[in-house]
């Protein structure tokens, strides 16, 4: 059993719906906590969520279940500008670059800090209408769409990525700025080489990190590779 799946993650106060469900009994039930972690008008690190879904872990912890898996069975963001107008300023001004930039980070943050086990992303496509926000959350474009039909948007290039390159890989590091603009997690798997994921919501922020190698393979959000080289 799968529950409560709530939209966003009610836990603000003990008066709260998540937390009166297990003060009352309601978590001994669930094999699954699931929850629809949206809040989809803001970049997901500034968006309260992981705040949210770090408290309703400790609270998993306090009402004796505190390995339980939580799942993110609903969350997305959508590309339509009237509703959405901070994501077209990300990338472009069609939105597309910035729901790609969101969507992954959000699911990268989340596995890295073991917030969530599993993220499923709503929706599979668009809708016709790109005035209403509930119809541009698709990973492709809908059959009424004004560019090809059913075509990938870059959200679902960039979460393929990242599927592929973090599939069985654990968080072992992580840097993250004190005014949570810049990024930098560490992901290890078994045979393979390590990986660091890396960003910044401030374009003028600079990283130097001491890697022990003088060569790495660098690969943006949609898979583009280059090998750089340091200078020693």
């Amino acid at each position: 059993i799968a529950g409560p799946t709530t939209s966003e993650v009610p836990v603000a106060s003990d008066d709260a719906y998540i937390p009166l469900l297990f003060k009352n009994g309601g978590l001994d039930d669930l094999d699954i906590v699931a929850v629809h972690p949206y809040n989809w008008r803001f970049a997901p690190e500034y968006s309260g969520s992981f705040e949210r879904l770090t408290k309703l872990r400790e609270l998993c912890v306090q009402y004796g279940k505190p390995d339980i898996e939580i799942w993110g069975t609903e969350n997305g963001y959508t590309t339509s500008m009237t509703k959405n107008p901070a994501m077209g300023k990300v990338g472009n001004d069609t939105g597309l670059a910035g729901q790609a930039a969101w969507q992954t980070r959000f699911v990268v943050m989340t596995l890295a800090e073991k917030l969530l086990s599993k993220v499923f992303v709503y929706s599979m496509h668009d809708y016709y209408d790109r005035t209403n926000a509930e119809h541009k959350f698709g990973l492709s474009t809908g059959y009424r769409s004004a560019y090809d039909q059913f075509a990938a948007k870059p959200v679902l290039i960039a979460l393929a990525n990242a599927s592929h390159i973090l599939n069985k890989a654990d968080c072992t590091d992580k840097i993250v700025a004190e005014d949570q603009s810049t990024y930098a997690y560490r992901f290890d798997a078994p045979g393979e080489e390590d990986v660091i994921a890396m960003w910044s919501t401030n374009t003028r922020d600079a990283l130097t990190l001491s890697l022990g190698a003088n060569e790495v393979t660098f690969v943006d959000m949609y898979g583009n590779e280059q090998k750089l080289y340091s200078n020693d």
